[in-house]
């Protein structure tokens, strides 16, 4: 009796233990999943620093993104950034190992109605790169950020654009017309700040 007891005892530890585990590793995976989606979007009335970073992991904060209303809004530091003209257009630049200058996104942007469309963010944040001995701009050397949720806000990587290629506006304004699908990653061996971090404040 005392063997039995002890056997049924065992058998209702181990599937008490084996039942918490099961909860626990469910409740783990809701509660990384709750961190992640609260961290996919930028949350209205909070501000973003938003950093441009090199291969060594040396930042340069370029300065803030917020949404306002169901836009986002990038407010650029323009006390980073050095006056540079360009192919008869003045633009703001970054001046290190090589040259790179914020380049507006042309057209208005959709309202921001779907969570995790950090493709406008994306958007927001567009680039041209050229080195200090090229002429003028080179708008085929353009960058574009897709930016992923990393738990702190946004991580991006750099693809290769032909900003020309925004010379038109798209037959669609209300679809994102970057689509990182048709672009190809740049060659982060050979650019300045391949990186871009958007973290909040």
């Amino acid at each position: 009796m005392t063997n039995q007891y002890l056997s049924l005892s065992t058998t209702s530890l181990w599937t008490r233990l084996k039942v918490g585990l099961l909860m626990s590793l469910v409740l783990g995976i809701s509660a990384c999943s709750s961190t992640n989606e609260s961290n996919s979007d930028i949350h209205a009335g909070q501000k973003y620093e938003v950093f441009l970073e090199d291969k060594s992991g040396n930042t340069i904060n370029i300065g803030f993104v917020e949404k306002q209303g169901n836009k986002y809004n990038f407010e650029r530091d323009d006390s980073k950034f050095k006056d540079f003209f360009l192919s008869m257009k003045e633009m703001k630049c970054l001046e290190g190992a090589e040259i790179l200058c914020h380049i507006h996104y042309p057209y208005p942007q959709n309202d921001v109605t779907e969570q995790n469309n950090s493709v406008w963010l994306s958007h927001e944040l567009l680039f041209m790169y050229k080195r200090a001995n090229q002429f003028g701009a080179r708008l085929r050397q353009g960058v574009y950020f897709e930016l992923v949720p990393d738990g702190e806000g946004f991580k991006g990587v750099a693809y290769s654009l032909d900003l020309d290629d925004l010379a038109s506006p798209p037959d669609n304004l209300s679809i994102p017309p970057i689509n990182t699908d048709e672009l190809e990653l740049l060659e982060v061996d050979e650019r300045w700040l391949p990186y871009l971090k958007i973290k909040q404040m």
